[in-house]
């Protein structure tokens, strides 16, 4: 679900025809993907981080 999708997003952003609504559409699904798995890293990383300072 979430290939097809992020594919037709693919698709719709390098299309020719597309308009500034589907522009703008994929630019902020792209955006938020990339935020999400930005704080994911991060939230990662803190317990990384917490778990180092709990050992010593």
């Amino acid at each position: 679900m979430q290939h097809g999708l992020s594919k037709r997003v693919f698709l719709s952003f390098f299309s020719p025809l597309s308009n500034d609504f589907t522009y703008l559409f994929s630019f902020f699904v792209i955006f938020s993907i990339i935020c999400k798995k930005r704080q994911n890293f991060l939230s990662y990383y803190i317990h990384l981080i917490k778990y180092k300072i709990k050992k010593n």
